[in-house]
C-alpha cells in the first residue's frame, strides 16, 4: 500500500469521526436549543401575563392579598382559645348512642328534638360552657376580625393553619347546638345572638387566600343556612330581628367565595414558580416531592396553563351572573384542554396543568349551591311573620 492511499484512508476515517461527532451534536443540540427556545417563549408568556395583571390594578400576588390579614392576637375571646378549650369529648360519638350531630343535621327544618335528644344537646352544651360564652362574644366584633394565618405555611407547605379551619367547625358546631336549644325554648334574643356570631366566625374567613379555607367556608354557611332555617321555624322573630337576619344574608350572598378561591390558587401557583427556580424551597417542604418537575420548560409549561386558566375563570366569575357559572366554567375548561393539547412537547406538564384545574367546576358548583341556598333562606325570611307582643318561653 501507498503513503498515499494510508493518507487517504486516515482521512476517511477522521471525516467519518468529523460527520458522527456531528451528528450526535446536531440530535443532541437541536432538541435543547428547542427546549431552551420553548422554556424561554413559556417564560415570557408568565411575564406577560403578570404584567397584565398588575397593570389591571387589582392585587393578585400572594404578599398583596394576604396584606388585610394582620396577626392576630391571642386574646381570650379569639378563636384559637375557643377551639382549644373546647374539650376533645365534645360531640364525640358514646359507644350504644347514636351520633348526636348526625341526628341533628338530618332534622328538616321545623322539626323538633325529642326530650332525649334535647337531653344529649344540653349535655353537650354542658361540657363546653366556658368556650361558649366566648365564642357567643363573636356576635359583638363588627367587622369580624380575620383569622391569623401563616404565609409561609399557605405558601410552601400549600396547607391552610390546621387551628384556624379544622377547628374552626368544631366551634360552627358549638353556636349550632345553642342557636337549636334557644329556638326550642322560644328565646329568640339570645338564638339570634349565637346566629349572628356563627356568621362572623365565618366572615374570619373572607378573602383567606387558600382555596382550602374557601371551601371550609362553605361548610361553615351549610351550618349557617340550617340555623337559620331551624330558627324561623321553631322561633318568631321580631322585625328588627328579621331586618338584621336580612341585612346579614344579602351581605352572605353577595360574597363571591370561588372568585378570592381561585385568585388564591393564582397567586401561589406564580409564588411556586418563583420559589422552585430559585432553590428557595426548605428541605422539609412537601414541594420536594416535586423535584422531578423542575425542569424548568416542564414546570413553566404547567404553571402556564394554571395561571391562564385561574386567569380566565376569575374574569367569567366576575362579568357573569352565578346562574351561568357552572356551564361557562366547564366549556372554559373544555376549551383550555383542547389548546393544552397541542402546547409544547411536554404533554405530561400539560396533563399534570389541566389536573390543577380540574377542581375549578367542583368549587364553582359549591359556590353557586352557597348562593342559592342563601336567597332560599331569604325567601323563608320573607315570608316569615314578624312577632308582636311580648316573648314567652313555651
Amino acid at each position: 500500500m501507498s503513503r498515499n492511499d494510508v493518507t487517504i484512508s486516515t482521512n476517511r476515517r477522521r471525516r467519518w469521526k468529523v460527520w458522527l461527532v456531528a451528528g450526535l451534536t446536531l440530535l443532541l443540540g437541536l432538541p435543547l436549543v428547542g427546549w431552551s427556545w420553548w422554556s424561554s417563549t413559556l417564560a415570557q408568556r408568565i411575564a406577560d401575563l403578570a404584567a397584565q395583571l398588575d397593570r389591571a390594578g387589582q392585587p393578585w400576588r400572594y404578599a398583596d392579598l394576604i396584606k388585610p390579614f394582620p396577626k392576630a392576637s391571642l386574646e381570650p375571646s379569639s378563636l384559637r382559645v375557643i377551639a382549644k378549650t373546647i374539650p376533645t369529648s365534645f360531640l364525640k360519638p358514646q359507644p350504644g348512642r347514636e351520633n348526636l350531630w348526625e341526628q341533628i343535621a338530618n332534622l328538616e327544618p321545623g322539626q323538633r328534638l325529642n326530650d332525649t335528644q334535647l337531653d344529649a344537646l344540653r349535655a353537650e352544651l354542658a361540657k363546653a360552657d366556658e368556650p361558649l360564652k366566648s365564642a357567643r362574644e363573636l356576635a359583638r366584633v363588627e367587622p369580624p376580625a380575620p383569622i391569623e394565618l401563616d404565609p409561609v405555611a399557605e405558601l410552601v407547605d400549600l396547607m391552610a393553619d390546621d387551628l384556624a379551619t379544622n377547628s374552626v367547625r368544631v366551634v360552627a358546631r358549638l353556636l349550632f347546638l345553642d342557636i337549636l336549644d334557644h329556638a326550642h325554648q322560644g328565646r329568640s334574643a339570645e338564638a339570634m345572638d349565637s346566629l349572628v356570631a356563627l356568621m362572623n366566625l365565618t366572615r374570619m374567613l373572607d378573602h383567606a387566600p387558600s382555596m382550602m379555607v374557601q371551601l371550609v367556608r362553605i361548610a361553615l354557611v351549610q351550618i349557617v343556612v340550617e340555623a337559620t332555617q331551624h330558627l324561623l321555624a321553631l322561633c318568631p322573630l321580631d322585625q328588627s330581628q328579621l331586618d338584621r337576619l336580612n341585612a346579614l344574608l344579602e351581605r352572605e350572598g353577595a360574597y363571591r367565595l370561588a372568585e378570592v378561591a381561585f385568585k388564591a390558587e393564582r397567586a401561589m401557583a406564580f409564588e411556586r414558580l418563583n420559589l422552585i427556580e430559585s432553590g428557595q424551597i426548605p428541605s422539609n417542604s412537601p414541594l420536594n416531592a416535586l423535584s422531578g418537575l423542575t425542569f424548568r420548560p416542564f414546570l413553566r409549561q404547567s404553571q402556564w396553563i394554571v395561571m391562564n386558566g385561574l386567569t380566565q375563570i376569575i374574569d367569567l366569575i366576575q362579568n357573569t351572573p352565578p346562574s351561568s357559572w357552572i356551564e361557562d366554567t366547564q366549556s372554559l375548561l373544555d376549551n383550555i384542554a383542547v389548546e393544552s393539547g397541542g402546547i409544547g412537547p411536554f404533554q405530561a406538564a400539560s396533563s399534570m396543568g389541566l389536573l390543577n384545574l380540574a377542581p375549578c367546576r367542583s368549587v364553582v358548583e359549591a359556590d353557586v349551591r352557597r348562593i342559592a341556598q342563601v336567597r332560599v333562606a331569604q325567601t323563608a325570611l320573607r315570608l316569615q311573620k314578624p312577632q308582636t307582643g311580648r316573648q314567652t318561653d313555651p
